[in-house]
């Protein structure tokens, strides 16, 4: 779509990794080095944009691969957020000056991005989208999320539906809840069953979740809390764990569980609030689950996609529209 300056991707993401495991660094899990490695087939399939100056660094990882003749720039499979993070090196610059800052960056890595026919990208909530991206095409697409933070235990209960505190109170009596006391493969064998038994297609294949799981556990970013009646397992949720938050990435739970998946959001918001981190829900698009996440009385905040389509791209889409009506 444009020609792309000449730029050392290498040296790019070395300079990433260093940023990523500076201890001193805040940066959200679905942004470090490690998380993408473990979300790709290879470390080297994903590539990142960096910036950086006397005010501020900043890094844009994407994924770009090509896929029936068009390229493509998007997040790996289990990177629900991207878009560029700035660390700024001080703290006495205005908010004006953040700005500019800002859109110059943004700028910055439009000019760098390779040729592609379509991107989309979910931005984190916390960053700003500016002007730079939609003055040169790309159009803002918005979602919801849903986020609890700063709320006591005794208001964790209060803020539940009427619903939803009587699932609770029903889980309470019938589960028994353990966190990180299983395994990987129990974790897959778990998952991947529900699939079959509910003749679901899984969006990702055992491998990829095993190898996202096994980084995971060894960076200490992962709670899996699990639901059992009598020794029989029956739900389990997957929470990534960061510096500032806990999200709410991946479930499962038997036909016949009723009330085992409230119980453990429930006991994780209890435990997010305790540790003074904010609760992100995660996946709230579907009508269904954003009525489950609205139901611990969440908050609302709006996610936006940041999406661009070549010509190619448009022109392939509509044959395929008349081909699969």
């Amino acid at each position: 779509m444009h020609q792309t300056k000449r730029y050392d991707f290498v040296t790019a993401k070395k300079r990433w990794r260093e940023i990523c495991n500076d201890s001193s660094v805040y940066m959200p899990i679905y942004h470090k080095d490690w998380y993408w490695d473990a979300c790709c087939s290879s470390a080297d399939d994903w590539s990142v944009i960096v910036y950086e100056d006397e005010n501020a660094v900043a890094g844009f990882p994407f994924l770009r691969f090509k896929k029936l003749c068009l390229w493509r720039i998007e997040t790996p499979w289990a990177v629900s957020r991207g878009g560029p993070w700035i660390i700024y090196k001080t703290d006495h610059l205005s908010e004006d000056t953040k700005l500019a800052l800002n859109e110059h960056i943004h700028q910055y890595i439009i000019d760098i991005l390779p040729p592609f026919d379509h991107f989309f990208i979910k931005w984190s909530p916390d960053l700003q989208i500016g002007i730079s991206f939609p003055a040169n095409g790309f159009r803002l697409n918005t979602f919801c999320n849903h986020y609890l933070e700063s709320i006591s235990r005794e208001d964790c209960y209060h803020s539940l539906s009427a619903s939803r505190r009587l699932r609770v109170k029903k889980g309470e009596k019938d589960y028994q809840i353990e966190v990180n006391n299983i395994g990987v493969d129990a974790i897959c064998d778990f998952f991947f069953r529900n699939f079959a038994n509910e003749n679901k297609l899984p969006l990702y294949q055992r491998s990829q979740m095993k190898q996202l799981l096994e980084a995971l556990f060894a960076t200490d970013a992962l709670r899996a809390v699990c639901a059992y009646n009598n020794d029989e397992l029956q739900a389990i949720s997957l929470f990534l764990v960061d510096e500032r938050s806990v999200y709410h990435q991946f479930c499962s739970h038997r036909r016949e569980c009723k009330n085992g998946d409230s119980l453990i959001v429930y006991k994780e918001i209890e435990y997010t609030m305790s540790t003074g981190r904010k609760f992100d829900f995660e996946g709230s698009v579907l009508p269904g689950v954003a009525a489950f996440n609205q139901s611990f009385g969440a908050k609302q905040e709006t996610v936006i996609a940041l999406e661009k389509m070549s010509t190619k791209f448009c022109v392939f889409n509509k044959i395929k529209k008349l081909i699969n009506p």
